[in-house]
């Protein structure tokens, strides 16, 4: 009898577990995804090339957000490449690469994880300036601001 009830508690005991492992795993759902920086302030380095930026805006999925990224300039081409995090109101994080293309007039972002809700996140999308582009020298730095929009599709 002992032996029937042990038994009886170690099936039940991998039962759980099992139902636990399998309730745990989420489908990965695509969904589209929009983009709105209202401010974003870039400072390229004019002997470098290495770029800082911060912007903020609203985006689907995330909310309010600080978008933080570093790059770096190629004054010969106009191209830029980076990486950078976007903060969602919450703490949750998405981390991106891009690149522009000066021949498309475009930013590529591919979204490459994140944290908390956004973690093995992955996606991609668009970004364009939206608005006239302001530019200040404060040697030896060039600091622009403008604003921007994209579109794309996430993935979580």
């Amino acid at each position: 009898m002992k032996r029937m009830i042990v038994l009886a508690v170690l099936v039940l005991a991998a039962c759980l577990i099992v139902q636990v492992a399998a309730t745990g795993a989420k489908d990965t759902v695509e969904r589209p995804l929009k983009y709105s920086g209202t401010t974003n302030i870039i400072a390229i380095h004019l002997e470098t090339g290495d770029t800082f930026g911060v912007a903020f805006g609203h985006s689907t999925g995330v909310g309010d957000f600080e978008n933080i990224h570093v790059g770096q300039f190629d004054f010969a081409t106009g191209a830029w490449v980076g990486e950078g995090i976007v903060t969602a109101a919450n703490g949750d994080q998405r981390f991106w690469d891009g690149y522009s293309d000066p021949t498309t007039g475009g930013t590529k972002v591919t979204i490459t994880g994140g944290t908390g809700r956004f973690e093995n996140v992955s996606g991609q999308m668009l970004v364009s300036r939206s608005s006239d582009l302001q530019q200040t020298v404060v040697w030896p730095f060039l600091i622009q601001k403008y604003e921007t929009t994209g579109t794309g599709s996430v993935a979580y």
